[in-house]
């Protein structure tokens, strides 16, 4: 699986994150530039501890 990075978009003056896979930062950068250009604000890799589990869900009991 590709390393996992939020996106910071302003939405009108709000910030928003928004999560992408990419192969490595810079992808992530030209991936968020062409999806959000004018609004992208920064790019931050998630940490595997920060990674949903897809196994995991809460709604299951």
């Amino acid at each position: 699986m590709a390393p996992l990075f939020d996106l910071i978009v302003d939405r009108h003056g709000v910030l928003d994150t928004e999560s992408i896979e990419a192969i490595d930062s810079e992808s992530a950068w030209r991936s968020g530039l062409l999806l959000h250009l004018g609004t992208l604000k920064g790019v931050v890799q998630v940490d595997d501890l920060d990674r949903p589990q897809d196994d995991e869900s809460p709604l299951e009991s």
